[in-house]
């Protein structure tokens, strides 16, 4: 008797043992730190702010110290179709407009129903086994019932979403998103400044996703330094003593409404380049339009030089709210142990004209304040301090996440992880990136190397510019004798870009060749 109770004691503690022993192998197994150890991939983190010149990128002191003195400054990045819906929806898919289809910001065109939402980067991220997440602008149109788009839901491939509705967007103030399924409307508070409201968000979320022991993605689009309406847009006083609303500028934060006092445009070779007869006729016409613009905003009348500067000062104010958004996400990174296994890649949709070539507050034409955009990535994969000289493209920018996350796309890429190129200076020098619009009266295909930009429109015009000799590019030189073996070789080069499809679409022009011609 004594025995067998002896034995069913020993036998109880060894089931208290194993219970305890399962007890912990669950508490492991749900423990996030021991799930992140198993799944060391990266995170990446991608901020796009609106309509940012590359120039415009030295304003942010945060972003240079926590990105670009930090990571790797990709300073001839270009967006292939300068205008906001076409370019995010490039980035969306890794391909080319020709292929994705989206041409315009609405319908019938474009718009963000245009796009197949079932092929995008989130949801492969999402199959490879990350949490994905998303917080502020989307693609142009998003939930705008009125313009004919479906109603706001969240797209495929999202764990977490926070995007702005529009017509919203455009709001600084007193906005509408949709928060995981449900509309929530922020108040016109000063502590509801869009981009400050974006970036508590990024914030929360980096610290939610951390916990669920995952890699994870968070797409973060700030509208700034786009124009938008609220309180603080700037004015512009009339000789009559009246104040006009300058449409075309963004509405900072209110603690940076009173920087850069004196800042003003820098006035370049190019800047109202007085003659523009060596431009295709669709620049003649874009010059034209521009003019009714600004007659059709109320600002006819007034010194366009002031409205410049007014328009910059505010471009560059309401960019420092982004600035913090960065330092913020930054910090958090950091505060979760996530910053050195953290890819962080800054850019924009496109550029921006002040009045390059007599064209004012638009983008989509072919110069460089257009096309050009910043990029910067900071994280595993890109040396600290690097600066890339070699041309890059937004359609790299999928392929460089789908690398770092070591997941895969559903269809073909058409761009090269940006990796390649951070880590050798010879990768890459002598590619050709496709530059495309088929936008109202934009209707064109391009190549830019590096040196030289050619450009074909459907009216038969052309252009070509020797960057080297012409950077401002005021000297159109399609036609010219002495560059005839360039533009051939361009124009080859142009038609093996246009017509490419999948991995087709990296083609290569050497130097060598266009300075032998």
């Amino acid at each position: 008797m004594h025995r067998q109770r002896t034995r069913t004691r020993r036998l109880g503690i060894v089931a208290l043992i194993a219970v305890a022993l399962l007890a912990g192998l669950l508490a492991a197994c749900s423990d996030p730190a021991a799930e992140r150890a198993e799944d060391p991939r990266p995170n990446v983190v991608v901020i796009m702010t609106d309509d940012q010149t590359l120039a415009e990128l030295a304003s942010m002191p945060k972003t240079k110290r926590y990105l670009t003195d930090e990571g790797t400054n990709f300073v001839n990045s270009f967006a292939s179709f300068p205008l906001c819906c076409p370019a995010r929806s490039t980035y969306l898919t890794g391909t080319y407009a020709h292929t994705h289809g989206v041409e315009d910001n609405v319908p019938p065109k474009g718009g963000n129903d245009k796009l197949d939402q079932s092929q995008t980067l989130p949801v492969w991220l999402q199959a490879a086994g990350y949490t994905t997440g998303h917080v502020g602008k989307y693609l142009n149109g998003y939930g705008d019932e009125a313009i004919g788009e479906r109603p706001a839901a969240v797209p495929p491939g999202y764990d977490d979403w926070f995007g702005l509705i529009d017509p919203d967007v455009l709001k600084y103030f007193g906005f509408t998103v949709l928060d995981n399924g449900e509309r929530r409307t922020y108040e016109d508070t000063d502590a509801n400044y869009q981009t400050d409201v974006l970036a508590d968000r990024a914030v929360a979320d980096i610290a939610s996703f951390s916990e669920q022991g995952k890699p994870f993605y968070l797409s973060i689009w700030p509208l700034a330094p786009h124009s938008g309406t609220g309180r603080g847009r700037p004015t512009i006083t009339k000789e009559n003593g009246a104040t006009q609303d300058i449409g075309v500028a963004p509405v900072p934060a209110p603690r940076h409404a009173g920087l850069f006092p004196d800042a003003t445009f820098p006035r370049t070779d190019s800047w109202f380049e007085p003659d523009i007869s060596d431009k295709p006729d669709e620049m003649v016409q874009t010059r034209q339009r521009m003019d009714q613009g600004i007659s059709d905003l109320g600002l006819d009348g007034l010194d366009i030089e002031e409205v410049v500067d007014v328009t910059y000062r505010s471009r560059l104010q309401s960019l420092q709210a982004v600035d913090d958004l960065i330092e913020k996400v930054v910090i958090a990174l950091d505060e979760q142990g996530q910053l050195d296994n953290t890819v962080i890649m800054f850019t924009s949709d496109n550029g921006w004209l002040y009045g390059e070539h007599g064209i004012p507050f638009a983008k989509v034409v072919l110069y460089e304040e257009s096309i050009r955009v910043p990029m910067v990535v900071r994280g595993p994969g890109f040396p600290k301090g690097q600066v890339v000289t070699q041309p890059t493209v937004n359609v790299d920018l999928t392929a460089t996440v789908l690398d770092a996350a070591d997941a895969t796309a559903a269809i073909a890429q058409q761009g090269t992880p940006l990796q390649v190129v951070a880590n050798d200076p010879e990768a890459g020098k002598d590619r050709a990136v496709l530059l495309e619009a088929a936008w109202e009266k934009f209707d064109y295909d391009a190549v830019r190397v590096a040196g030289y930009m050619y450009a074909e429109y459907t009216s038969g015009s052309v252009e070509l510019y020797d960057l080297f000799n012409d950077p401002h590019q005021l000297d159109n030189k399609a036609g010219d004798p002495l560059y005839s073996g360039v533009q051939r070789r361009l124009s080859q080069a142009l038609a093996e870009l246009r017509a490419c499809q999948g991995q087709g679409c990296i083609v290569t022009v050497p130097q060598a060749e266009l300075r032998g011609s």
